[in-house]
């Protein structure tokens, strides 16, 4: 966990302000104020979240670890497309999450890697934690986007019908793809990964019965915005593979 602190600590320090720094003057004074706290809980996994009453966005440790394992993941399945659904792994994952469990899950390589020199490999190689450490500020930014795009774009209410919330979560969704395709980097790369999670997480909870996230777009209407947004005429091959699990998602859904 002391990984996801050291990263928690570079978004907060440095990536929040520039992503404010670039906001639309007109829209700067909304978020000028907005700070970032971590929850250092590793139970759960499907929070970050802020509100209007609050200048702060909070993360949990679970959901970062989660997100981890989503990204190790896809690069696995790019690195060795042989590699184990993940699916199966997400279902494994989070229900040991759910039953809390004493012992912590592995991570996605821990599972599909029984050889441990092989295993220090993929977590030593530099090249490999380059990629990681891209995607997953990525997917981070995309994250910590969308929820100053609620203190910019607006908050549920509580006369929202459950239709009008699930509007105005996808008019965020919009909102943080618009600012940040106004901006260097792979935006577009971080969207379909986070989405991608939120939409693995969203599937398991379908399957198990639980509608806690009802007022949200559903995770179909969440991905297949990302895929027709991400995916559309993509080269790189990283990309093509995020935007392939992504397809799996919407697929799993229908």
């Amino acid at each position: 966990m002391a990984y996801h602190i050291e990263v928690f600590s570079v978004l907060e320090e440095y990536m929040l302000p520039r992503l404010i720094d670039r906001i639309p003057t007109d829209e700067r004074p909304a978020v000028a104020h907005i700070e970032m706290q971590l929850i250092e809980d590793p139970t759960v996994v499907s929070v970050v979240f802020t509100e209007g009453y609050t200048d702060t966005i909070y993360f949990f440790l679970g959901f970062m670890d989660g997100l981890f394992n989503y990204i190790d993941c896809l690069i696995a399945r790019w690195y060795k497309p042989s590699s184990e659904s993940c699916d199966v792994y997400f279902d494994y994952y989070f229900g040991h999450i759910v039953e809390k469990t004493p012992r912590p899950p592995a991570t996605y390589a821990q599972t599909v890697i029984a050889d441990e020199v092989q295993l220090d490999m993929w977590y030593t190689n530099k090249r490999l934690n380059d990629l990681r450490d891209m995607m997953y500020i990525s997917a981070l930014i995309h994250i910590v986007m969308h929820e100053l795009g609620h203190h910019v774009v607006g908050f549920a209410q509580p006369w929202m019908t459950v239709h009008e919330h699930r509007k105005l979560e996808e008019k965020v969704d919009r909102w943080a793809v618009e600012r940040l395709t106004e901006m260097e980097g792979p935006p577009m790369l971080g969207a379909t990964i986070a989405l991608g999670y939120v939409s693995q997480m969203e599937r398991f909870r379908q399957a198990r019965g639980v509608t806690s996230f009802a007022t949200h777009p559903m995770p179909r209407e969440r991905a297949e915005y990302a895929y027709s947004i991400g995916c559309v005429e993509v080269s790189d091959p990283l990309v093509v593979e995020a935007c392939r699990m992504l397809k799996d998602i919407i697929d799993a859904f229908e």
